[in-house]
């Protein structure tokens, strides 16, 4: 095929994202058997936390992240 017939022809195939990754993420996390969830909400995780809000995971927010390393360990 001939460079110009491949510019001149139009995409055929067109995918449809049925999922974000955000909410492959979670339901990864879902099968691997997570209940909770510790983070603190931002501009980073807003998909995420969307994600987490329609699932069984309980999210808890805390105010350092430390602080999540801590009660995850607990």
């Amino acid at each position: 095929m001939q460079m110009r017939e491949y510019i001149q022809k139009p995409f055929r195939r067109l995918y449809v994202i049925k999922k974000t990754v955000a909410q492959i993420i979670v339901d990864i996390l879902a099968e691997v058997g997570v209940k909770h969830c510790y983070g603190i909400v931002g501009d980073t995780l807003n998909q995420i936390s969307s994600a987490i809000k329609k699932s069984n995971i309980e999210w808890v927010h805390v105010r350092h992240e430390e602080v999540g390393g801590l009660l995850q360990q607990g």
